[in-house]
């Protein structure tokens, strides 16, 4: 039989293998990373915040050994200082969309996952922090 995985542990593992590259950025602190579900209090340096928007998993191959397909978007919200400028944060997001960029695999032992698409939101201003979406749309099959 093939091993079995619930959309839990799957889910998990996406999430692991997309914010895995992050701890690679250049432009961005390691300290300054903030991964799901982790506490952070903003200074005064640049810092990106991780989100993660599932679709819901569906069946795209039939048989025993058929395969489930994830779809999604990973979204890292790049953060700096309002009024910085462009060239604070162009570096970052020129930095980040490379990492993510289409057709780009992403692997580890439990999953691949391949980047479709990358994409910057509308940016917003909030707080004292100018913010810029960007979004990675992915997708990924599991046995059954």
């Amino acid at each position: 039989g093939g091993c079995i995985m619930g959309t839990d542990t799957a889910q998990n593992d996406i999430l692991t293998v997309m914010q895995t590259p992050l701890a690679s950025l250049t432009t961005v602190d390691m300290g300054d990373i903030v991964y799901v579900n982790t506490m952070y209090t903003p200074e005064l340096s640049p810092y990106v915040q991780v989100f993660h928007l599932p679709a819901p998993m569906y069946q795209a191959s039939l048989g025993t050994y058929g395969q489930y397909r994830y779809d999604g978007i990973f979204q890292v919200d790049v953060n700096v200082p309002a009024g910085s400028g462009r060239t604070v944060v162009n570096p970052i997001l020129a930095e980040i969309k490379e990492i993510y960029k289409p057709g780009t695999l992403l692997t580890n032992e439990n999953i691949s996952v391949r980047c479709k698409a990358v994409w910057e939101s509308t940016p917003y201003e909030e707080n004292g922090w100018y913010t810029v979406p960007i979004n990675v749309r992915y997708y990924t099959y599991t046995e059954n």
